[in-house]
């Protein structure tokens, strides 16, 4: 479905290709005396696998016991190379001939370069725009990804590590058929581990471990060479590439898009905060108890807070900046979202500075009340603190704490129990243990002791809380953790994914993330770990992978409510970590707007636009109901097609996104034909009587196709149902007959 997502087909056994000296008997039309063979590939710049299909395990060619790298006769040069003839013959040499592998001079830099099979016979990858290689190293062994050893080639350039196995240079890619190859985005790499040393004298203990964040696992093979010392030039080409310290030498301010590619809308200016809280207002006739407050123009008054704050009208200035001293990180409470009915809301905060001495605001006070009073049909603002209370407590000796009832009226404060990054960042590393383990049995219980799901049970409990507040109870709702930035973020986006419909669509999706995570300041960078080395850093932790989990939990159990697809969330995941654009760079808005990325990168969602059939879900039905989720884990499910999709023990599988794109498309195809066939009809004066329209997706935009004007009609020619009595001979005619060698016989 996706342009460059991975499709992957079987290649031939390299004994089959050696059986037939090296030509794969499938394809007869490669040119052996060609020397500038051009092979095609699918793409996979964005996601290394789509969802609608996990890597297929095609035979590789294999590095086993009996058979070195470095030597394995003729029969190992034609498993790989045939006989073209055009490169150094891998039996009988020493390290020593291979050359420098590593010199960028071996590499041409041409944006958007094809695949091709270099001078030496060994593949090469497709690059985009300003990537550009810098290391080069030829007989690499992959060791964990495929069922086999795999020899190939790696590259390192300036936004991923590309491995390429030798078994490509075999494929016909004038048929059409895909390259498999394994890659990383440099930001999606967590950290690297060196196995054995030179001495060890194998492939196989002599390695570099590569640990992705998004649960990519390889693990490279290097010839022992101390006078080349490929793993060494490896690492270090990765490790400074990979971890620059500093976010504006990462690869998306040298990315840019395709020369002559189709740019619709720039995904910079898909969000505007006074633009959304006009989309509300809109539905009021008249709303006199929220303003736009510029108090933040500046980033003065809380820098991890965006520009443009939507407060009560009755609070002034003076008073805001006095409640900013009494929050945490001077995040006040401020608007998020209205009811379109009921005027209730849901805002958000940080937690206040109440410490041992139980510290009073009288501005905070009066804050909370105006946001209880702008709801007319709510008798009570409930502040719903996401945090188990034990730990609100303990923040009371860090001088911060929760509201104390008392102080405040008409409030209630309750506690939803959700952990703290920290537990999250050790529940999903053994998730990944598990994901990536064997298959053994156990699975059950070993997802349920890695506790994932049932932190997804509370973040969506909680979120379920807040629609039932808001909706059931026509009650305000006012929601925070410690900082707000981490759970705060999880509980609004979620809770108005299921109020509003809007958000539901692909734009209201990305202008959802644009407010409550990047302009509210959830701090991407610290949380991901961009261009960061230090991979123990205690304040990384996978709290927007855990939101866009709910989310696939909400369209596993809403199928039709959502304009997206499974793939869009995979796009959005692989590109956070990716650093290949610039929208989830930087912790928050001040920083952002310090950068200027606008104007230095490309942001994500103009991207997405251009592949919006791809992404498009073809079940989607606009519906305007509220969805209650069903936050159990009786109901939960691992989200198989993304952590599992890294799995090689697994047989690729088809999603519902993949039948249903096949569905849509054998739709139009009988909807041409039923229209072919009504022309053919008019030109003969005969017409079908027209039937009910259909209800799909391709009929509402395409419009009827009966509207043929033609003299007359064809009467329909109406079958009588059989009885019951024929029915069941007819049953018993098909039940009781046989055929045996060309006759038929009955019992």
């Amino acid at each position: 479905l996706f342009p460059f997502s991975l499709s992957l087909s079987p290649s031939p056994s390299p004994f089959d290709m050696a059986s037939t000296g090296g030509e794969d008997p499938r394809h007869h039309k490669w040119d052996e005396a060609a020397t500038d063979a051009r092979p095609r590939a699918t793409s996979s710049s964005v996601f290394p696998f789509s969802p609608q299909r996990s890597p297929a395990r095609r035979p590789p060619i294999p590095v086993d016991d009996t058979m070195s790298v470095l030597g394995g006769g003729e029969r190992w040069r034609e498993a790989w190379v045939g006989k073209k003839g055009s490169g150094n013959s891998v039996a009988g040499q020493s390290a020593s001939d291979f050359g420098d592998a590593d010199s960028d001079e071996e590499l041409e830099e041409e944006d958007c370069l094809e695949p091709i099979l270099n001078k030496e016979g060994s593949p090469e990858p497709i690059y985009l725009v300003n990537e550009l290689p810098h290391v080069h190293v030829e007989r690499v062994t992959e060791q964990s990804y495929y069922s086999l050893p795999t020899l190939g080639v790696l590259f390192v350039t300036n936004y991923r590590i590309v491995f390429l196995p030798y078994s490509i240079a075999r494929v016909d890619y004038d048929e059409g058929e895909p390259v498999e190859q394994l890659e990383l985005p440099l930001g999606a790499i967590d950290h690297l581990q060196k196995i054995g040393g030179r001495r060890s004298g194998s492939t196989h203990n002599y390695c570099l471990d590569i640990i992705g964040k998004d649960f990519r696992v390889f693990r490279f093979g290097f010839i022992p060479s101390k006078k080349f010392r490929h793993r060494k030039k490896v690492f270090d080409a990765v490790m400074r590439l990979a971890f620059p310290g500093d976010p504006e030498r990462s690869f998306a301010f040298s990315y840019e898009l395709k020369a002559g590619a189709r740019v619709g809308t720039d995904g910079w200016s898909i969000f505007d905060a006074t633009e959304e809280f006009e989309r509300q207002k809109a539905k009021y006739p008249v709303l006199h108890e929220w303003r736009v407050a510029s108090v933040n123009q500046n980033y003065e008054l809380a820098p991890t807070y965006p520009r443009i704050l939507i407060i009560p009208a009755a609070i002034s200035d003076d008073e805001i900046r006095r409640v900013a001293e009494f929050r945490s990180r001077g995040r006040i409470p401020v608007l998020s979202w209205i009811h379109p009915t009921n005027y209730a809301t849901i805002t958000r905060c940080s937690q206040p500075r109440v410490g041992f001495g139980r510290a009073r605001c009288e501005e905070d006070e009066r804050l909370l009340d105006a946001i209880r009073v702008a709801n007319s049909n709510g008798m009570t603002l409930h502040i719903l603190d996401a945090r188990p209370r034990v730990n609100a407590m303990a923040n009371q000796a860090k001088g911060a704490g929760y509201e104390l009832s008392k102080n405040y009226s008409s409030v209630s404060l309750e506690f939803l129990d959700i952990d703290n990054i920290h537990v999250m960042r050790e529940s999903h590393k053994k998730l990944r243990d598990v994901c990536l383990g064997d298959d053994q049995g156990g699975w059950y219980g070993k997802v349920e002791a890695s506790g994932w799901l049932e932190h997804i049970r509370f973040v969506l409990s909680g979120a379920l809380h807040v629609v039932k507040h808001v909706e059931k109870m026509g009650e305000s709702v006012l929601v925070h953790c410690s900082d707000g930035w981490d759970r705060t973020a999880q509980l609004t986006s979620l809770a108005m994914l299921m109020l509003d419909p809007f958000y539901r669509t692909i734009h209201g999706f990305e202008v959802l993330i644009e407010k409550e995570w990047l302009s509210f300041g959830y701090m991407f960078q610290k949380r991901v770990g961009h261009v960061d080395p230090n991979f123990q850093d205690q304040q990384r932790s996978p709290i927007f992978q855990q939101f866009i989990d709910c989310v696939f939990q909400l369209l596993h159990q809403f199928p039709c409510s959502f304009e997206f697809n499974e793939v869009f969330l995979h796009g959005i995941l692989e590109h956070v970590y990716s650093c290949r654009f610039g929208t989830f760079l930087y912790n928050c808005e001040r920083e952002r707007m310090e950068a200027h990325l606008s104007t230095r990168t490309v942001s994500l969602w103009t991207y997405m636009y251009q592949h919006m059939r791809d992404i498009l879900n073809p079940f989607y039905h606009p519906t305007s109901r509220v969805l209650l989720v069903r936050a159990s884990t009786k109901v939960l499910c691992v989200w198989s097609s993304y952590y599992l999709r890294f799995n090689h023990r697994l047989h690729p599988v088809e999603s519902k996104d993949e039948i249903g794109a096949k569905l849509v498309n054998r739709i139009h195809e009988v909807e041409e034909e039923v229209k072919n066939l009504r022309a053919v009809l008019a030109i003969h004066g005969l017409e079908v009587p027209s039937s009910s329209p259909t209800h799909s997706p391709a009929h509402s935009r395409q419009g009827s196709t009966a509207d043929v004007a033609v003299p007359r009609k064809v009467p329909l020619l109406v079958a009588t149902p059989p009885s019951p009595l024929e029915r069941q001979a007819s049953r018993d005619q098909r039940s009781t007959t046989f055929s045996v060698k060309g006759r038929e016989e009955s019992f």
